[in-house]
């Protein structure tokens, strides 16, 4: 599989390419109960690093996601809107970092982007309360959003 659908070279987020492909290769898949991924945050890792525009391959791999899955499943709107939904909350981040690094302009272009999946973020009943209420502060002031993330990362 990982031969036939292989990690982008040169791409991060190469999981958020290669995940949906290898799910859809699958001939059988087994779901465990103990959670197995974890997320390591080091020192210059893109979790933690200034905005590059190398990091816009996330918004990439979310659209590339979108133009070869869900034509496979047209039935299955949870699908889109579970993409959409990650869209805008892992967006968030790099637009944070876009505002921070004075990307003024890729700013505005993908904010207008993320604002559009406001029904999708707010009506997700699987979406966790904190993760709407930064959609929604990073959508009406992200100085406001700043002080609230600010605030939260020196309390906690």
């Amino acid at each position: 599989m990982l031969i036939q659908h292989p990690y982008p070279i040169g791409k991060l987020y190469e999981e958020t390419f290669a995940t949906p492909k290898h799910v859809l290769a699958a001939e059988k898949i087994a779901m465990v109960t103990k959670a197995t991924y974890n997320y390591y945050r080091r020192a210059g890792s893109i979790t933690t690093s200034s905005f590059t525009a190398k990091q816009l391959d996330f918004f990439e791999a979310i659209e590339e996601n979108e133009q070869s899955v869900i034509p496979l499943f047209p039935n299955h709107p949870q699908i889109l809107k579970a993409l959409q939904y990650r869209q805008a909350i892992y967006g968030i981040a790099l637009l944070d970092k876009m505002y921070e690094s004075h990307e003024y302009e890729l700013y505005r272009r993908y904010r207008k982007e993320i604002g559009k999946l406001y029904r999708t973020v707010l009506f997700n009943k699987k979406g966790s309360r904190v993760d709407k209420i930064r959609y929604l502060l990073f959508l009406i002031s992200p100085k406001l959003y700043n002080i609230v993330k600010n605030w939260y990362q020196k309390t906690n």
